[in-house]
């Protein structure tokens, strides 16, 4: 069993055998109707001692942040979101000692979440007639609820910078991006993110994406990459680069004369380089699927913010439809 979390959903999930499928029903189906939030409540003082939450889970939560805080690339994304969105997607995952998290706000975040409204069960291996009855058996006392609405993301935009004590320096920039669905969707960013791209899939290779070559050009020290960072209704076109801060500078700077020769429609954008972008983007779609823990979590939310499964083929197919025109367009949209 595990669990985690992203900036829009809570996830719990089980890996099992098809036999112990009713176990772990039944034990999924604890986790939201019987979890203990409080150690002890001492009744006759009117004094809950919620030992468990200061003994095993803030540790847990400290350790976790101080991870974070060695991290310059991760800092630097949440930063981005921070500027980018200020509230909702932008708020930090993590609890800190400026944004400390209380055992009574996670009991009622559980009374508020755990609820058939917002709740989404998703299977592999078991047909939804085998799930049925052990769901009817162990999940029937979870109340209906209300769902979770947030206001629509909107992007503000900003500017932060950060000191860390690492010699690593990190450069973020991000703009407006392609969102999982609706009318923020966008091919074309999707597609340029991987014409762009920077990080080589082969170990010890440079790659040869418009980014590797770029870095490559500067330092073997240098790391540019692009990549769409997406969310059911927005996302961010996100281009970082780590290095010396010289380095780090030339890479920015070569990566915004990159996008706006792209938008004049320069010789940026070669045939062969924008059949093998619509090819990664094909596959980095189809694998997000494919993996049984990541697909599942990518159906649950699809159904939780459209009410259905998203057709991953017809995303698929919108790739094939983009042309250098399209794409000399997105750099000016951005």
């Amino acid at each position: 069993m595990s669990s985690g979390s992203s900036r829009e959903t809570v996830s719990v999930s089980a890996q099992c055998l098809r036999e112990d499928v009713p176990y772990f029903v039944e034990a999924l189906g604890d986790v939201a109707l019987l979890t203990k939030y409080t150690g002890m409540d001492i009744r006759d003082y009117h004094l809950t001692l919620d030992y468990e939450f200061h003994d095993d889970v803030l540790p847990l939560a400290q350790l976790e942040y101080d991870a974070f805080q060695t991290n310059p690339v991760a800092l630097a994304l949440d930063a981005v979101h921070s500027s980018a969105f200020h509230r909702g997607l932008g708020t930090s995952l993590l609890a800190s000692p400026t944004i400390p998290v209380h055992n009574a706000q996670l009991v009622e975040y559980a009374k508020q979440a755990y609820t058939k409204a917002n709740l989404v069960l998703v299977a592999s291996g078991a047909s939804a007639e085998e799930l049925k009855p052990h769901i009817e058996q162990f999940w029937k006392d979870l109340p209906a609820g209300q769902a979770l609405t947030s206001p629509a993301s909107k992007f503000t935009g900003g500017e932060t910078r950060i000191s860390h004590r690492s010699a690593q320096n990190v450069f973020a920039i991000a703009f407006p991006g392609s969102s999982l669905y609706g009318a923020n969707a966008s091919p074309e960013q999707i597609v340029l993110s991987h014409l762009l791209g920077g990080l080589s899939p082969v170990k010890w290779a440079t790659g040869h994406s418009a980014f590797a070559e770029l870095a490559a050009g500067i330092s073997h020290n240098v790391n540019l990459w692009a990549t769409n960072i997406a969310y059911s209704d927005a996302g961010l076109f996100t281009i970082l680069a780590t290095g010396s801060a010289s380095e780090v500078s030339k890479a920015a700077s070569g990566a915004v004369k990159l996008l706006r020769d792209i938008s004049k429609g320069g010789n940026a954008i070669k045939p062969e380089d924008l059949k093998r972008a619509i090819a990664a983007a094909r596959y980095a779609t189809y694998a997000a699927t494919e993996a049984r823990l990541s697909g599942l979590e990518s159906i649950g939310q699809s159904v939780l913010s459209t009410g259905k499964v998203a057709d991953v083929d017809s995303v698929v197919s919108t790739f094939d439809k983009v042309t250098p025109e399209k794409l000399k367009q997105v750099p000016l949209d951005i």
